[in-house]
């Protein structure tokens, strides 16, 4: 009775560690490649342990098969990344908004790396991306992936993997809204670029002799910072209720 009992405690906290260490690997600010690996292990091991008293009932029998346990062990794994994605699709909002706002200011050329993606961004991108990330902690909203971890035992249970159909809508669904609201944080900037570019033309064509791109390149800069200055707040507001609203569909 105590070896099933150990055996049945060691399983069920190497299926729940399998879920969590993939969502840990990759999940925004904790995933990061600036973290190490053995702080994220250890963290996903702390919460295994915090998780597996509450989920016990969910861990199913142990397979009397290698390849059931391997299918097992590989439906969890996909769960924990399908959670992981849909993160990463919600933080990519902000890098695509300061991606067009870095276009729209004329600072797309100064590239560096962006430690949210692991890529080259532009410097404005990167910029935004931090803020966002810092705003999630200092709002106490990491609070919702972890939510999201233990709810997904409910609504993914051990063992069954995520409905293929359901899987596939909620990455869509990610995607577009994340790029709907990209657009639309960046859409004063947008409207500021189309303006400027054609009072510029205006002007190019009223005083042929004057340097406008000379002119042009300075006030461009400057104005983009001063817009930027007043709508970040706005901006990060609108990145922390989408952040909320999106991983809300993983609690119940």
């Amino acid at each position: 009775m105590l070896q099933a009992l150990v055996q049945g405690e060691v399983w069920g906290f190497m299926l729940i560690f399998l879920r969590l260490a993939a969502v840990i690997q990759l999940i925004p600010g904790i995933g990061e490649q600036a973290v190490p690996q053995r702080a994220r292990l250890m963290l996903a091991l702390i919460l295994t342990l915090v998780t597996l008293p509450l989920v016990r009932q969910f861990v199913p029998a142990i397979p009397n098969n290698p390849a059931g346990l391997m299918a097992l062990a590989g439906a969890e794994i996909g769960t924990g990344l399908l959670i992981s994605l849909c993160l990463r699709l919600i933080l990519s909002t902000l890098n695509m908004a300061g991606s067009l706002i870095a276009i729209q200011s004329g600072l797309a050329f100064i590239q560096t790396i962006d430690p949210t993606q692991g890529t080259q961004g532009s410097l404005v991108a990167n910029f935004i991306s931090l803020v966002g990330l810092t705003a999630i902690f200092a709002s106490d909203l990491y609070f919702l992936p972890i939510a999201a971890i233990h709810d997904s035992y409910t609504l993914f249970p051990p063992g069954h993997w995520p409905v293929p159909e359901d899987m596939l809508k909620t990455v869509l669904d990610t995607v577009a809204g994340s790029f709907r609201l990209g657009i639309q944080m960046a859409a004063p900037f947008i409207v500021f670029g189309v303006v400027f570019n054609t009072a510029l033309g205006i002007l190019a064509r009223l005083i042929p002799a004057m340097q406008v791109s000379f002119i042009a390149q300075p006030a461009q800069i400057v104005l983009s910072f001063a817009l930027l200055s007043i709508l970040m707040g706005t901006i990060t507001n609108m990145f922390l209720n989408y952040f909320g609203e999106r991983l809300r569909t993983f609690l119940l």
